[in-house]
């Protein structure tokens, strides 16, 4: 059932420009909903319901937790620069984008790039998983616990970081230089996606929309190739 809301709650969020987003980021940023999570499961615990599951819950989140820590640039974010990504379709080839994206822009907004490259409509959610054994290289580790998700998506036992809340800066692509992201868990669209380095912002850059699609190969597949409209046969 949608939420209803007014016409001020739906009005698009204004994007902060990168000195904003520098004054707020200290080392990892905070997990939305963590201090109800604790409230809660602490209440919980307390009335003695289900402690020995509950307790399992939140090991598995504090290990999420200190995962993601390595996940994040340790020294402050590049939000002034601009970041080069390769990102491959892995249900069909040869098929692959390459974006350039400023630092300050969230990962949201770099999935709807890839997604909008394919001509799809955004209508499912997203998420960027990091491989459960840190350190590796090449990997193929979709849906490991360790994940950024699209906004209003956690993994129904504790609260995830989100990618409207992620800037592309603070991300430590030394450590993660791939990454995998998902689309549509459903139809489960998967990709490779592969930092290619950054470089300064140029004078133009302030003219230009971005995520850009600065080179592409391939044509994405249908998104719904079995989809019958109401009413045909």
């Amino acid at each position: 059932m949608k939420r209803k809301t007014s016409k001020r709650q739906a009005r698009k969020p204004v994007r902060k420009s990168a000195k904003e987003v520098v004054l707020s980021f200290k080392g990892a940023p905070p997990i939305e909903g963590e201090k109800s999570f604790y409230v809660s499961i602490n209440e919980a615990i307390t009335r003695g319901d289900h402690v020995d599951a509950l307790e399992d819950i939140v090991k598995e989140f504090e290990d999420y937790k200190l995962y993601m820590r390595d996940v994040f640039v340790k020294n402050e974010p590049a939000y002034e620069k601009v970041f080069k990504f390769h990102v491959e379709y892995l249900l069909k080839k040869p098929v692959w984008r390459e974006f350039e994206i400023k630092g300050c822009q969230s990962l949201e907004e770099l999935a709807d790039g890839v997604i909008d490259s394919m001509c799809w409509d955004n209508d499912h959610a997203h998420a960027f998983f990091f491989p459960k054994e840190k350190g590796r290289g090449d990997f193929m580790d979709f849906h490991s616990p360790y994940s950024i998700d699209s906004r209003h998506l956690d993994n129904d036992q504790y609260p995830t970081y989100h990618s409207c809340n992620i800037r592309i800066a603070e991300i430590d692509y030394a450590r993660f230089p791939m990454i995998n992201f998902i689309f549509d868990f459903g139809d489960g669209h998967q990709f490779i996606l592969k930092s290619l380095g950054v470089r300064p912002e140029k004078k133009s850059d302030f003219m230009t929309f971005m995520p850009k699609m600065i080179d592409q190969r391939g044509v994405g597949p249908e998104q719904y190739p079995n989809f019958v409209e109401d009413g045909e046969v």
